[in-house]
């Protein structure tokens, strides 16, 4: 009754509908992905406190600054399992700002690395300790020591977050905000720093800015007697900042500006 012309016509039209669905299917789950892993607005925004709007309302601007480093755990025990956004200096009050995110199947990792600690997992609670380590330069005219973890050379320092200011789970994932004071950064350039005549600041002496994770069952720094700093490994770490790296400014948005002139202190 029909030519093989309109057999392969209807054959052609129906591959060429699979295909078009296909191809709708997959960005589909790729939009819905990238949708569900934003954390939005309300978490990227800056969490303002006293000193942040001390110094805002003074000067009426603020410098923001980052790095563009990894922002996710690569190694290969904790691959995967932790990552930052909106990492930003305000080397002014010497305050760092950090939002941290780390998918369930991080959570579900603690039962096979912590076997028989962790056995119901509850992505509302909080299973990590996060802390900042802070590595500065005791022999500013020597650089050729600034890579070593010699303690006459290096000194490295603990810093607890000031505040949790936001702390969500959101579909797949959950997020911490966190607020660390007392970590001094440069926001100088390769060229100021270089400049004939120029005096090294105390912002300068920073040579790193870590980021440590460390599931609550098993703080080391806190449980081990015989944690040192130095060597000891946290169970995810990330490096924020390093004074060999080119630091970026970023801009105060209109949501933070609204933050901090809505901030009651």
């Amino acid at each position: 009754m029909f030519g093989k012309g309109f057999v392969f016509a209807i054959v052609k039209g129906f591959f060429k509908f699979l295909v078009v669905t296909l191809i709708i299917l997959v960005v589909g789950v790729f939009l819905w992905r990238f949708i569900t892993s934003s954390p939005g607005d309300d978490l990227t925004t800056l969490s303002p406190n006293d000193k942040l709007v001390e110094a805002y309302r003074e000067d009426g601007e603020l410098k923001l600054v980052t790095q563009k480093l990894s922002n996710i755990t690569l190694a290969p025990s904790n691959y995967g399992y932790f990552s930052v956004r909106d990492v930003v200096f305000i080397p002014e009050i010497q305050q760092l700002q950090v939002l941290v995110q780390y998918n369930d199947s991080t959570l579900k990792a603690l039962k096979t690395d912590y076997p028989g600690q962790v056995n119901a997992i509850d992505s509302s609670k909080d299973w990590y300790d996060i802390s900042v380590v802070l590595v500065r330069d005791l022999t500013p005219d020597n650089e050729d020591d600034n890579l070593t973890v010699d303690r006459e050379s290096v000194e490295m320092t603990r810093i607890m977050p000031t505040k949790v200011t936001k702390s969500v789970h959101k579909d797949r994932y959950s997020y911490r905000r966190l607020i660390f004071d007392n970590v001094p950064v440069s926001a100088l350039t390769r060229e100021e720093k270089e400049a004939e005549g120029h005096i090294k600041t105390d912002e300068e002496l920073t040579l790193a800015v870590y980021l440590d994770f460390y599931f609550l069952g098993d703080v080391k720094y806190k449980t081990d007697p015989e944690f040192d700093i130095y060597t000891d490994t946290a169970y995810g770490t990330l490096c924020l900042y390093t004074y060999k790296d080119k630091t970026v400014d970023v801009k105060l948005g209109d949501d933070d500006i609204k933050a901090i002139k809505n901030y009651k202190q």
